[in-house]
């Protein structure tokens, strides 16, 4: 993509957003979440009028005056995981005061849960931008044991230890309209690419002579875990040590054919979903992960946690008809990875669909819908 400080657009421009960067460093999430307006920069200024800039902004450098100096329509603050909550509340007020007066504040946070440890900027901002939402958004007033849903529900139905983890933070009822959907890293031209080459390299569903692809990133020694050491075990590794294990003893009898479970290049590891027939994709620190996108996009199967407590764009989370979901503790893996196995029309049906939709966003340029509605009223 382009570099830091380049403008994302041309032609007549109505509205000018300049998104600061304020993360410590350019992670991959960053570059996935920006990388999807600058692949799209001449449709979004073509149809919306809109020309997107990127400036950093170093710890240290003043915020009011970089903020001044771009005379911004909008100033759309980028923030991640390493920005200390209060320091985004300090970022907002700057921001504010380097405005003017005139345009707009809002924030376009990149974290990965469905929560957010920055929620006390909502009164400060005019929007807050995020990739994945919870769809009752009344729930981002209650309290969860390690920030969100996911830990609250691993640490307290499943007993996972949760530590120290603090992954969100409260918010007012009268703030949450501020709360918007923009688009997510699956809006990627990464994954636009996955469904060319698809093109060439996939096999039928019925001729992939993978079932099951068991790169996690869990050690397949830790299966040995069990009492106090798997107990202890942080809760995110355990959660993918949990899903590796359901698929281990699913393919224990049942002549399913699994990938191996060591790390390899990504290239190796894409060619190989493009001979594979089933994915699951434990949650990350978020729902979302990478390997959903690149699992549909493969033209594999998606099994997943269940995740109708949350929405994002583009959507490939239709229970039954673009993914499987699965029981957060992977109680039901084996049952429908033994199901699909012996129905490989219907598991063809669902990876279909989800290949389907994520051609469909790319070829009407989603993402132009997704800035319109994350930047209207702005």
């Amino acid at each position: 993509m382009k570099g830091v400080g380049d403008v994302y657009g041309c032609g007549t421009v109505a509205k000018r957003v300049v998104i600061f960067d304020l993360c410590e460093r350019r992670t991959r999430v960053i570059e996935s979440s920006l990388a999807p307006i600058a692949a799209a920069s001449g449709a979004i200024a073509a149809e919306l009028g809109v020309e997107f800039s990127v400036v950093s902004v170093p710890k240290g450098a003043s915020l009011v005056g970089t903020v001044r100096e771009q005379r911004a329509d909008v100033a759309l603050l980028m923030t991640d995981w390493t920005s200390a909550a209060a320091d985004v509340v300090v970022a907002a007020e700057r921001a504010r005061e380097g405005m003017q007066g005139r345009g707009s504040v809002a924030i376009f946070d990149t974290f990965d849960p469905t929560n957010t440890p920055h929620l006390a900027a909502l009164p400060v901002v005019d929007a807050y931008l995020r990739k994945v939402l919870l769809r009752d958004l009344l729930a981002y007033t209650r309290e969860y044991r390690g920030g969100y849903i996911v830990t609250d529900r691993l640490g307290n139905e499943l007993g996972y230890d949760i530590g120290r983890h603090e992954l969100g933070s409260v918010a007012r009822v009268e703030q949450l309209d501020k709360l918007r959907l923009s688009w997510s890293f699956g809006a990627s031209p990464q994954y636009r690419r996955l469904l060319r080459f698809g093109r060439l390299l996939s096999k039928r569903f019925e001729r992939r002579e993978i079932d099951v692809s068991c790169r996690l990133g869990a050690p397949v020694e830790d299966l040995r875990l069990a009492g106090d050491e798997l107990a202890q075990m942080n809760w995110y590794k355990r959660h993918r040590l949990e899903a590796l294990r359901a698929i281990v003893q699913a393919s224990a009898g049942n002549a399913l054919v699994c990938s191996a479970a060591d790390r390899c290049s990504r290239r190796t590891y894409l060619l190989e979903l493009y001979r594979t027939k089933f994915v699951v994709s434990p949650f990350g620190y978020g729902e979302l992960c990478y390997r959903d996108y690149e699992a549909v996009c493969c033209g594999a199967m998606l099994l997943k946690p269940d995740v109708s407590h949350l929405r994002t764009r583009p959507d490939i989370f239709v229970a039954g008809e673009t993914y499987v979901p699965l029981r957060w503790d992977f109680g039901d893996l084996g049952e429908k990875l033994r199901h699909y196995k012996a129905n490989p029309a219907e598991a063809a049906r669902i990876a279909g669909n989800a290949t389907r939709v994520m051609r469909e966003y790319f070829s009407r340029r989603g993402i132009v819908d997704d800035v319109r509605e994350a930047l209207h009223g702005l």
